[in-house]
């Protein structure tokens, strides 16, 4: 097998399956495979890698095909961590062409192979929700340890989109309902931006971030979702009186929406504004087509508890997204391994390669 990783290589043969690694930062073949297959999420596409290529990380795209179709691959995106070597991570991935067990496996014997080849000082897989459990046994066997640090995501609320906006309302906690009523009655309107939203949009986030305890992410990082998913991003400014009071930045892929930000600058509390946005970002899935809005996390912790019926009350953050009518959807969790370090020691200190703070940062996308 072939250590390079240079577009349109042919790494070699599995089974009847060619598989070739492509390091391009645009691939729109491969990203029309990854809306049709099981599992496939925005993360795996080339235009997330054209958002992460911003912090230094590249892609290396594993493709399997058969007879020149395309049925399956894995997106990797790499970063040199100097001056000792490359780390890289998958974000739900591999996938495969629906009902193709045996693409899959080639898929993951294909991504392992790669990975093992390339010797990476950390790598990082979450798998996809399809077949994850397959993929986890596989990991577990090749030597890959469950991660303290995610790439995306382990746990999430989704909440399906309905026909009417009654519908819609109906679904709510009566509490979440009144908070909707209130910020229409008052007035609240909603605008679709592009780029020309995005300095109110990151004043929103810094105020959210300064009350909630995290870093900001910058307004840059935004600009990059919006122009590498034109056409399925959309930037959501409520407004009061002509004014930018909260916001929301979404992504849709598949049939899903996902909120990969929503913020409130603080003003008008009263009219209920955060409540606001989301209504109109479920709305707004709905009038698109989607049949999900995610809000892209929620505490592994308490969703595991409420859909094993131990969990109390949720509060906070979590208890605000699901008193919209959705439910906690459990994701696979992160597996990590190292192809460069070597022994015991190696093995302790590989996992903490990737908290280094600007790997960290930009991994999550607060550095631009």
């Amino acid at each position: 097998m072939s250590h390079a990783t240079s577009r349109g290589l042919e790494v070699r043969s599995i089974t009847g399956f060619a598989v070739t690694v492509d390091d391009s930062l645009t691939n729109a073949e491969w990203d029309q495979f990854v809306a049709s297959a099981p599992g496939g999420s925005h993360l795996q596409t080339s235009a997330w890698a054209r958002v992460k290529s911003r912090s230094g990380w590249r892609p290396s795209r594993v493709l399997v095909r058969e007879g020149g179709d395309l049925v399956g691959g894995c997106q990797m995106l790499l970063r040199r961590l100097k001056p000792i070597g490359d780390v890289g991570y998958v974000a739900r991935g591999p996938l495969a062409a629906c009902g193709r067990s045996d693409a899959f496996a080639a898929s993951v014997d294909a991504l392992l192979a790669v990975t093992r080849a390339q010797r990476l000082l950390v790598a990082k897989v979450q798998p996809a929700e399809h077949r994850a459990t397959a993929m986890i046994d596989r990991l577990r066997a090749e030597g890959w340890d469950e991660s303290g640090m995610t790439v995306s995501p382990s746990a999430t609320v989704r909440v399906p989109t309905a026909a009417s906006d009654d519908e819609l309302l109906a679904a709510m906690s009566s509490g979440m309902r009144r908070d909707v009523r209130i910020g229409i009655r008052g007035g609240l309107r909603v605008r679709a931006r592009n780029e020309d939203g995005i300095d109110a949009f990151a004043e929103q986030v810094a105020a959210t971030g300064g009350r909630q305890g995290f870093t900001p992410y910058p307004g840059e990082y935004y600009a990059s979702v919006l122009e590498a998913f034109r056409g399925r991003a959309t930037l959501l400014l409520a407004e009061h009186d002509g004014r930018p009071v909260a916001g929301s930045l979404l992504v849709g892929f598949g049939d899903t929406v996902t909120c990969k930000m929503a913020a409130w600058s603080g003003l008008d509390a009263k009219l209920c504004p955060s409540a606001f946005v989301h209504w109109e970002g479920l709305r707004w899935a709905r009038d698109h087509g989607y049949r999900w809005y995610d809000f892209d996390g929620m505490s592994r912790e308490m969703a595991e508890g409420l859909l094993s019926g131990v969990a109390g009350s949720p509060s906070g953050v979590d208890a605000f997204k699901l008193r919209f009518g959705g439910a906690p959807v459990l994701l696979p969790q992160t597996y990590d391994r190292n192809f460069h370090l070597v022994g015991a020691v190696g093995q302790r200190l590989a996992p903490h390669v990737m908290r280094h703070k600007g790997i960290a940062q930009s991994l999550i996308g607060r550095r631009a």
